[in-house]
């Protein structure tokens, strides 16, 4: 027996620290969230006291009662994903429904590690969560919703994109990340009465769901705690977000005052508020994370929200409802066909990977459309296809089981870059040409109204820029302009260089969470490498606060941004930059004008001795002739290009035997002034300007 007993508290310990280990960094952030909606509405607070004083008759009423109602709730997972980690599988999801089933209805094995005091007071909630079947529109669902959305790295109310008519379901939302480091939040029911609807639910991380994938059993008790608050339940210690801090108490008589825990103490240790009083910090609702356990006060106060009409929680487990949202028939459904590609920049002649990303049903047979690749179609699930010519390319595929299949084409999809550059630097990008700005790509992941355009009425020289449109659009939102590619080879002492200026509708910088970063890729986009530059804040909106459309005036103070460039990395001939805004929660518009690529032009004779040019005559009126003399045959391409960088004239392309050769330049297809001549052989450049008279 003395073994016995040592080996059990010494499971015990052992439990505890790992628990510990898995959820130190563990923070809900129900309390803040909700204090900031009474801040905005205060008399939701009123509500609130109203409905907790409903909620203590109840459970004074009923405490000891078995559930006399089988209470089923709808529930519906919105994955919100950028097609990373964070879209998280089905698989990890059904776990995760068949955990909160186990908690709910006392079926978690355990509840044998409760500590003897608090066994008496264990509950069985019964309530059972089920997928939903069928969607708000009447159609087949796994009450699976998955999202592509930037929004995903925001994790707050405007992340919960797409909610289900809150009467019918329970909405979850997870994500990548949270706002302010929490792990997950919700609100109880008289908080969002009301118009509070659209933010009614969970969100949570997407690695606290779950115990399988990117979940861990020691994180999968999150949803379970957030739950709890969707069903009126305090932490343990009461409304606020400070475990271990004062003494404090929930509200039900059978959660012993507690200052709430952080780690699992040895039970001996847990009397602390009360001298001889053990707390419950194997609680559901508490921060130890071994929590195993509500009491018979806390299912009370749950059925009493769920027999409530405040934010029509008592709708949701009417026969009718259960029959509207399917969950008592579930039957399969065909497949909602979706994808992805490990890379959407690429140079010619690059291998890409295609990912099957559908959901709604198990896909069976997949067919894909690949025009302008080779291979030009596929029925594997995840096919990899050349794109041997530059162009804009779509995709389409169509996903297929017993009960249907569904077809989705993304439009203007792969980007294919030619191995040669659009243009050579010195580079001036003033964006005054608007023929030469269709060159640079507008990413607008979100696909909404928010995205890169070039406007003509500002600019920091000429008449047009280039201006992203954040006047009150969705905070996290993400868009990204890329630029054309540039010749940087021979170069030394690259600097990228830009104007800006842009305005906030923040009162004070901590508001301010607009973010612009620039990257650099070699390859054609397809990698973008560590951020070159990060432009935060107050240093972004230098043009401070204002609650109007801005516009820079003529006499704004525009700022200059630089990103020095190493010539070992970028000193390569298909060099592309990359500008991505972040929008902050009051943003503004912004804009960027003359963008320059400037460096020491090296010379480089052709990499070969008895390699010979000339250019005559130089200046010329009306033609002149190059020269060229190689020893032996080589690919050859001969460029015209003014000062800006800007190709105007394209010479000759192709291969060069052994032998003197004589190329011409003709003045009918070129203005007066200076140009450049870029002449390449092999894999060597050499750079030599021409006057035309």
């Amino acid at each position: 027996m003395k073994k016995l007993l040592i080996s059990n508290v010494l499971a015990f310990s052992l439990l505890a620290f790992s628990n510990q280990g898995m959820s130190q960094n563990f923070k809900c952030g129900s309390s803040e969230a909700q204090e900031a909606l009474f801040q905005k509405h205060p008399e939701l607070r009123q509500q609130q006291a109203q409905f907790d004083a409903y909620v203590q008759q109840y459970v004074a009423e009923h405490y000891g009662e078995t559930n006399r109602n089988s209470i089923v709730i709808p529930i519906v997972f919105h994955v919100i994903h950028d097609y990373g980690v964070e879209n998280i599988s089905d698989a990890q999801i059904i776990d995760q429904v068949n955990i909160l089933n186990e908690d709910y209805n006392l079926l978690n094995a355990d509840t044998n590690l409760v500590i003897p005091e608090m066994k008496p007071f264990i509950a069985n909630v019964g309530i059972t969560f089920k997928l939903a079947q069928i969607d708000p529109n009447g159609n087949c669902t796994n009450g699976i919703d998955r999202i592509a959305s930037p929004l995903t790295y925001l994790g707050n109310d405007e992340a919960k994109l797409n909610p289900w008519d809150r009467r019918k379901y329970l909405n979850v939302w997870t994500v990548k990340k949270m706002s302010d480091d929490v792990a997950g939040y919700a609100y109880k029911p008289s908080g969002v009465s009301g118009l509070g609807f659209p933010v009614d639910g969970i969100i949570i991380l997407q690695d606290y769901i779950g115990s399988v994938g990117t979940g861990s059993p020691g994180k999968s008790r999150a949803l379970t705690h957030e739950i709890g608050h969707w069903m009126n339940l305090s932490h343990t210690w009461g409304d606020n977000n400070q475990p271990g801090g004062a003494c404090g108490d929930d509200g039900i008589q059978d959660t012993p005052i507690t200052k709430g825990w952080t780690t699992c103490p040895l039970p001996q240790n847990s009397a602390v508020c009360t001298p001889g009083i053990k707390e419950n910090y194997q609680n559901y609702m508490d921060y130890s994370y071994c929590s195993f356990m509500y009491t018979e006060g806390q299912k009370q106060a749950m059925l009493a929200a769920m027999n409530s009409d405040v934010s029509f929680r008592n709708n949701l487990w009417t026969l009718e409802n259960l029959t509207a949202t399917g969950v008592l028939n579930p039957t399969p459904c065909a497949p909602k066909a979706d994808f992805y590609a490990t890379s959407k920049y690429i140079c010619s002649g690059t291998l890409v990977n295609f990912k099957d990303n559908s959901s709604n049903g198990e896909v069976t047979s997949w067919n894909w459309s690949f025009p302008g690749a080779t291979p030009s179609s596929s029925t594997v699930k995840n096919p990899n296809v050349t794109y041997p010519d530059p162009g804009v390319y779509p995709v389409t595929l169509t996903a297929t089981n017993a009960q249907g299949s569904n077809t989705i084409t993304y439009n203007n999809y792969i980007i294919v870059s030619p191995n040669w550059s659009d243009y050579t630097a010195n580079y001036v990008e003033s964006f005054e040409d608007a023929l030469q700005t269709e060159k640079w790509i507008n990413n607008n992941p979100g696909n909404n109204s928010r995205k890169w355009q070039r406007v003509s009425n500002s600019a920091y020289s000429g008449s047009s820029s280039m201006m992203l449109s954040g006047f009150n659009q969705a905070q996290g939102d993400v868009d990204e302009l890329i630029s054309p590619s540039y010749d940087l080879r021979y170069m030394s002492n690259i600097n990228l260089t830009f104007k800006y200026i842009g305005a906030t509708m923040a009162t004070n910088i901590t508001e301010m969470r607009d973010s612009l970063t620039i990257y650099a890729s070699t390859d054609c986009g397809r990698n973008w490498g560590t951020p070159r530059l990060t432009i935060k804040r107050a240093n972004l909106a230098k043009a401070g606060q204002t609650n109007a459309f801005y516009v820079p005036a003529a006499t704004d103070n525009w700022s200059t941004a630089s990103v020095a460039l190493n010539p070992s990395t970028y000193g390569v001939a298909n060099v592309r930059f990359r500008f991505r805004h972040a929008a902050g929660l009051f943003t503004n518009n912004f804009y960027m004008d003359d963008i320059n690529i400037t460096g020491v032009l090296s010379t480089d004779e052709l990499g070969n001795p008895e390699t010979q040019i000339s250019i005559s005559p130089n200046p010329f009126q009306n033609e002149s002739n190059i020269t060229l003399t190689l020893s032996k045959a080589e690919k050859v391409s001969i460029n015209i290009h003014d000062l800006t960088g800007r190709k105007v004239a394209d010479v000759f392309n192709g291969v060069q035997n052994d032998n003197t050769s004589s190329y011409k330049i003709e003045k009918s297809n070129l203005s007066s002034g200076v140009y450049m001549v870029k002449i390449v052989v092999g894999d060597h450049q050499i750079i030599r300007k021409v006057l035309v008279d």
